[in-house]
């Protein structure tokens, strides 16, 4: 890592999830850089859910009531609702149906690795958010970024 290091990729819970997913084999070789440069967390809104697969319950972690837990649960080897019922809910309560959502680490790096993409290779990947993912290809291809942004996104569904 360069000399310019965010606090997010020193934070001891994000070192942490690092060496969980190589010791899984998730985060392979080729994706270290990537996994170092792009910090979950640039991918995130301020409130979002982690979602418990063994429960199957979602609990509000808030970025301004608890930074901590925000940044432990950003750091988590966990899916993450990031928004309920196409954005129309409110509150911390989970809504009725989460509607976009940051996959768990191990289940991204697995899909890129799956997706073995080379510098070269042309890709299209259509988010809406949060698109960490999409990010991390690009770190490591290098690729410039172009792309545009769609606000009302409803017109296009």
């Amino acid at each position: 890592m360069s000399d310019e290091v965010t606090t997010a990729q020193r934070r001891p819970s994000r070192i942490e999830l690092g060496r969980y997913l190589t010791e899984v084999g998730a985060l392979r070789p080729e994706w270290k850089a990537a996994f170092e440069a792009l910090p979950r967390e640039w991918f995130l809104p301020d409130l979002m859910w982690a979602y418990d697969m063994a429960s199957g319950t979602s609990e509000a972690v808030s970025r301004s009531s608890d930074p901590t837990a925000w940044e432990s649960t950003a750091d988590a080897n966990v899916p993450l609702v990031t928004q309920w019922d196409d954005g129309h809910h409110t509150g911390t309560a989970p809504g009725t149906e989460a509607t976009s959502s940051s996959s768990m680490p191990t289940l991204v790096f697995d899909m890129l690795h799956d997706l073995d993409v080379h510098p070269g290779h042309k890709i299209l990947e259509i988010v809406l958010r949060p698109a960490a993912a999409g990010g991390e290809v690009l770190s490591r291809l290098w690729l410039p970024v172009r792309g545009t942004c769609v606000k009302n996104t409803d017109a296009y569904l």
